[in-house]
């Protein structure tokens, strides 16, 4: 059974530029325009993976991957960043995410950022 994912993203370019990569890597693929639209989405059906921008307008990044490691403890949480945006994948964000990944994306970087996600343990939803 393939590893089903969701990316969420404002932008619709990147969007389907990082969904594409998903399925050429394997992945079963559904996409969300926004936060809301993601956190319905994983309200609906079940998902291994959740790729989200750092900066989205209503809901950023980093509240998403909050709000999936409290009711979804399960959901690997990948952070998409731009260019210039500084995360490191330490402390209280090795917490919240199981991964980032940059843009421009690569495809070798993000099968191998996937897999590395894939493998962590489950994070327990007690984060601050």
């Amino acid at each position: 059974m393939a590893v089903r994912a969701l990316v969420i993203d404002d932008e619709k370019i990147v969007r389907e530029r990082l969904a594409g990569m998903l399925l050429a890597l394997g992945y079963e693929v559904a996409k969300a325009a926004s936060a809301r639209q993601g956190l319905w989405l994983l309200e609906s059906e079940s998902y291994d993976l959740a790729l989200t921008d750092a900066s989205l307008p209503e809901l950023d990044g980093w509240i998403v991957a909050r709000i999936v490691r409290v009711r979804w403890p399960g959901v690997r949480v990948l952070l998409v960043t731009g260019d210039g945006e500084s995360v490191e994948l330490t402390g209280e964000s090795a917490k919240l995410i199981d991964g980032i990944i940059r843009r421009p994306f690569a495809l070798n970087h993000i099968a191998a950022t996937l897999d590395g996600a894939l493998r962590r343990p489950v994070v327990s939803a007690g984060v601050g």
